[in-house]
């Protein structure tokens, strides 16, 4: 439940009980964080357990899906997997990407190539060199807000 007018009014009867405003500070904020539209703010979610080996695309058992169409995976590179989610990735600065990668000599990144496609990398840590077969059932989250 995001923040509305109403919740924001029941608040400040709750804070008003004596009829006495010592709160109006607290109603405030939360008025101008309703004005902003921040708290309106919605979000699109994609949740999976990637695994990859050889040179094949990665293969996701999905936790979570909230977007309108399903990932697309294919292999593009050693340690490098394109993902393509259609229009997903339009404003780089509403992307987040995260992953729980299980191996410790490596690290995962995303790379946005354009409206519908990044680029997800494995890479060895101890020779930053990009690695194949990183992935088995590595968490990923890739969240856009709207």
């Amino acid at each position: 439940m995001g923040l509305t007018q109403d919740l924001i009014n029941d608040i400040d009867t709750a804070f008003d009980i004596n009829g006495d405003k010592q709160n109006i500070e607290i109603r405030n904020a939360l008025q101008a964080i309703l004005d902003s539209g921040v708290a309106n703010a919605t979000k699109k979610v994609y949740k999976a357990l990637l695994s990859q080996s050889g040179v094949g695309a990665p293969t996701a058992t999905v936790l979570e899906n909230t977007f309108d169409t399903v990932p697309s995976w294919t292999y593009s590179e050693i340690g490098g997997y394109n993902v393509e989610l259609t229009g997903a990735f339009a404003d780089a600065t509403k992307v987040v990407f995260t992953s729980g990668i299980k191996i410790s000599d490596y690290v995962i990144g995303m790379e946005i190539q354009d409206n519908n496609n990044a680029v997800i990398n494995t890479m060895d840590i101890s020779d930053q060199s990009n690695y194949d077969d990183a992935l088995d059932l590595t968490p990923i989250t890739i969240e856009v807000y709207q």
